[in-house]
């Protein structure tokens, strides 16, 4: 009778242990990393996942967009921690904006459809240079001491030149509508005037020639355009403008 007692007593202590032990503790921790290789319209953004335990991970990503808590989702394809505790992931965005700037918050679905994420960052996508023509006049005067026509072109441009350097910028002035970037290295039958860059944006015309042949009947063509210090050359719509 005392040996079944003792082994009743001695069962129910190690059920009672058994019962005491706490469960396996399955954690996720997510992290955003800084985005990397950041193009016009593509970045890559980066994230970091770390578990303890063995918790099942449904699903892992990045959420972005234009506005803060973004909710576009891209998601890691094939993905698994296999038996790495602490992995770096990433995704390739395609089709993004220009000069935009954009929020990303990495992100996982555990096994009970929990939302577990990581801190809000941004990036900005790079802008293509581009110059823009604002205003631009066009003035015939008849000079009295020569009794010659002077024409007068004023007017101004904005350059966008961020990330880069100017080493010229100005306009094209032709007679000629089919205006483009080699008018810039040979003008040809076109004016080049060279412009000092005010400000860092902007470009001012204020020219006079009695050159009539880039006239045709009260109207020429302009074209701005800038230089950069790799080489590039960047230009503006052709505007037509008339007397």
């Amino acid at each position: 009778m005392k040996k079944t007692i003792f082994f009743f007593t001695y069962l129910l202590a190690i059920l009672t242990l058994a019962s005491c032990e706490e469960p396996e503790k399955n954690i996720i921790t997510i992290e955003t990393l800084r985005s990397s290789e950041i193009e016009y319209e593509s970045a890559v953004l980066q994230g970091r996942i770390s578990i303890e335990g063995s918790p099942v991970i449904k699903e892992i990503g990045f959420f972005y967009g234009t506005t803060p808590n973004p909710t576009l989702r891209a998601q890691v394809s094939n993905f698994s921690m296999g038996k790495f505790s602490i992995q770096n992931f990433s995704v390739q965005l395609e089709g993004l904006n220009e000069g935009t700037l954009y929020y990303f918050q990495a992100y996982a679905i555990d096994g009970n459809d929990q939302l577990i994420k990581g801190e809000e960052l941004s990036f900005s996508t790079r802008a293509r240079p581009k110059v823009t023509i604002d205003e631009l006049s066009l003035t015939k005067v008849r000079l009295a001491s020569t009794n010659r026509d002077e024409y007068e072109f004023l007017g101004d441009a904005t350059l966008q030149f961020k990330g880069h350097v100017v080493k010229e910028a100005g306009f094209i002035i032709s007679a000629d509508e089919g205006l483009d970037a080699s008018f810039v290295m040979y003008p040809g039958t076109a004016i080049k005037l060279k412009c000092a860059v005010q400000g860092g944006v902007k470009i001012f015309l204020g020219y006079a020639t009695f050159d009539t042949r880039n006239i045709h009947e009260g109207s020429s063509y302009v074209m701005a355009y800038m230089i950069l210090e790799n080489g590039m050359i960047v230009t503006s719509e052709t505007h037509k403008v008339s007397i």
